[in-house]
């Protein structure tokens, strides 16, 4: 809205208040006020309902003082989210330093014997050579005899 445009609109609206209070005291009728204004008589109702019900708002008591400020949540938020990384970080702090203090008695501690890995045998005499427990079958056949399943006795 420009300058020149809020400028008629402040005096379009004065010029409704004095209309609207000439009415009220008798000064003018509906009727002429309505043709003063350039709007029916219904509207012109309206709008005088209207600015009674303005009126009567603005004469309304307030509460003493400055108003409370609105609630930012956005900050409340970000506030919260900072205490609890306030007390991470304390929680951290104790746990290094307990840690700090084990670690010289961590380091004197007699140390655990190393496991020895276990190795695998290889398959004993009777058993298959993935570690199975089924006996060979009988080297009978000739192709068997020559892949290596000669028959001891």
């Amino acid at each position: 809205m420009s300058r020149r445009e809020s400028k008629e609109r402040r005096r379009q609206e004065r010029e409704w208040a004095q209309v609207i209070l000439d009415v009220r005291s008798g000064k003018l009728t509906v009727t002429e006020a309505a043709k003063k204004l350039g709007v029916s008589r219904r509207t012109y109702y309206k709008r005088e309902t209207r600015a009674l019900a303005g009126m009567m708002e603005g004469l309304k008591d307030k509460p003493a003082g400055r108003p409370k400020p609105k609630k930012d949540t956005e900050k409340e938020k970000l506030k919260q989210q900072l205490e609890d990384m306030h007390q991470e970080i304390e929680v951290l702090k104790q746990t290094l330093k307990i840690k700090e203090t084990l670690q010289p008695v961590k380091e004197t501690a007699p140390k655990e014997p190393k496991k020895r890995k276990r190795r695998r045998r290889s398959p004993r005499q009777g058993q298959l050579p993935l570690g199975g427990t089924e006996k060979r079958p009988k080297p009978e056949e000739p192709e068997m005899r020559q892949a290596g399943w000669e028959k001891k006795e």
